[in-house]
């Protein structure tokens, strides 16, 4: 069975994304599922969450782009994704990202069809895995496009806060370009809700989102994960939630979300 690739996308930073790769990530293994997770951020924060220091990694995601974007003009040999593999202590896979990532928003507007070098570097290992996960920037860069080039699904996790919800639209309006000029198989597999709390403004932000995103043809996920700090805490010992605080709502929530996923990634 070839994975399904899943971009988590959202261009404003503090919604969770990589939290939510992490955690999501976590429960899909969990449930007995192959998965490979994607740092695909230069501020590498999933690879820190997962215990590794960025620095002290000889070879990263973007080795592979780069030596891809140099096999392209003729270079010589280049790293494999495969190559650079590290397990986890959430019970997937990872693939390292590290500062050095942000160069290769320059190179890859240089490279031919430099929009597909991430679904390039992907190809190879899509059979070893259930599911591939993509932690995205929080910017709407070259990378970005290469998450969404390369994905089958997007996920949206969305903070329940105002500067979140005015973010949303402009991301819809990319994954429609994307859509229409450069991955047309690719699919909004909907939005989830995080960092929910018990207020007025967080319940309010919840209620306008839905309405813009459901006139915007997205499906808003059942499963919403509540704010606690026991997520923060987690990532601060290199683990998820689920290993951390298993039964706290928090990882529950994610257990939800894996199962929405799943239906979502089957369909």
């Amino acid at each position: 069975m070839t994975a399904r690739i899943i971009a988590l996308a959202n261009q404003k930073g503090g919604s969770t994304k990589t939290t939510s790769c992490l955690n999501l990530g976590a429960a899909l293994a969990e449930r007995g599922k192959r998965v490979l997770a994607v740092d695909f951020d230069p501020q590498a924060s999933l690879t820190v969450a997962c215990g590794l220091d960025p620095d002290a990694l000889e070879h990263t995601v973007y080795t592979v782009l780069h030596g891809l974007a140099t096999l392209r003009n003729a270079n010589g040999p280049t790293l494999a994704m495969a190559d650079i593999l590290q397990p986890t202590r959430a019970g997937f896979m990872l693939a390292p990202s590290g500062p050095e990532l942000g160069v290769a928003d320059l190179e890859l507007m240089q490279t031919d069809a430099g929009e597909h070098v991430l679904a390039e570097a992907l190809e190879p290992v899509r059979d070893s895995f259930d599911l591939v996960l993509i932690d995205c920037p929080p910017t709407l860069s070259i990378l970005t496009i290469n998450a969404l080039c390369a994905s089958d699904l997007v996920l949206i996790p969305v903070s329940a806060d105002y500067l979140t919800m005015k973010g949303v639209d402009l991301l819809l309006r990319t994954i429609t370009r994307v859509q229409r000029r450069l991955n047309r198989n690719l699919r909004v597999a909907g939005a989830f809700f995080t960092k929910v709390a018990r207020t007025t403004h967080s319940r309010n932000v919840v209620e306008r989102t839905s309405a813009l995103l459901t006139s915007r043809g997205v499906a808003v996920l059942t499963a919403s994960v509540p704010y606690s700090v026991k997520a923060q805490d987690s990532t601060v010992l290199a683990a998820s939630v689920l290993s951390y605080a298993s039964t706290h709502p928090v990882a529950e929530a994610y257990r939800r979300l894996a199962e929405e996923v799943l239906r979502n990634a089957e369909s």
